[in-house]
Parts: C-alpha cells; structure tokens; sequence
C-alpha cells in the first residue's frame, strides 16, 4: 500500500469513526431522557445499542493504530495527531477537517456521558434514601429515645414490614 493509499484509508477510517461518535451522541441523548424517565426497557434497548456501536468504533481503531504503526508512528491520539501534522497542501485541510470533527464528537460524547453519569448517580442517591426509608433508618439519626426513655440505635432500624 503506497503513502497515499494509507492517507486515503486513515481519512476514511476517520471519518467512519466521526460518523459513528455521532450516532453515539444520538443514543446518549436518548438515554439522557431514559434516565429522567426512569425507562428501564429503553435503557436495556439503548445499552444493546451502545455496546454494538462501541465494539464497532474498537475495531475502526484497531484498523487505524495498525495503518499508524505500518508508519512509523504511534498507535495513539498523539500519533495520529503527528501523521495529521506532516500532511500538506489539499490533502492536509481535508484530513484536518475530519481529524477536529472527530476530536469534537469524541469532546460531546464524554460531555453527555459525563451527564449521564450525574443523573444516574442522582437516582441512586435517592434510590438508596428510599430504601434507607423503607428499612426504618433515618440519616445521621443514630439514636432515638422510647417511650419509657430508653435510648434505640436506630442504624438497625425497623423496616416497615415489621411495623
């Protein structure tokens, strides 16, 4: 395969893994509302989804780092950014072009992920509050006073099946 061969293939691999980052973002938006609603058959459908879509971006790297080594260059974020670098003229504005549309799908799926990851931990939080509710523990209140005055830890708590 001749230099320009593996330019043309690594701008294609580029672009295929901007297009499916983009398809990504969509699912993550998608969960984004699944999470708010509480949808777990969504979130199932979408999690099917994400895992397919991931496996494919692998092997689009995978097929890259390897152009990358064949090379010369390091099969990371660095060496592709190097093989961008020694580009010049046309080839260098297209392939720059699709590297930062790249660079910004992969910024906007860690943004929204990162999103995500903040609503899921909001929900366990009160997810686990609920529960702690249901159990008859109360937050912080670790000793209580009965009737007659005698003091009840109330970290065993009294679930509400028992009252």
């Amino acid at each position: 395969m001749s230099i320009k061969e593996h330019i043309q293939k690594i701008d294609t691999l580029i672009q295929a893994q901007s297009t499916q980052l983009n398809t990504l973002i969509e699912l993550l938006a998608e969960e984004n509302i699944a999470l708010v609603n509480r949808d777990a058959d969504q979130l199932q459908s979408l999690n099917t989804q994400k895992t397919d879509l991931t496996q494919q971006l692998e092997a689009l790297t995978q097929q890259q780092n390897a152009l990358l080594k064949k090379l010369g260059l390091d099969p990371t974020q660095e060496g592709l950014q190097s093989f961008v670098n020694k580009l010049s003229g046309p080839i260098l504005q297209r392939v720059s072009q699709h590297h930062q549309a790249l660079s910004q799908a992969l910024e906007q799926c860690q943004q929204q992920n990162n999103i995500n990851g903040q609503i899921i931990a909001a929900n366990r939080q009160s997810i686990e509050t609920a529960l702690s509710v249901l159990h008859g523990q109360t937050p912080g209140n670790k000793l209580t006073y009965g009737p007659s005055g005698e003091t009840h830890n109330t970290e065993q708590g009294n679930s509400l099946a028992k009252a």
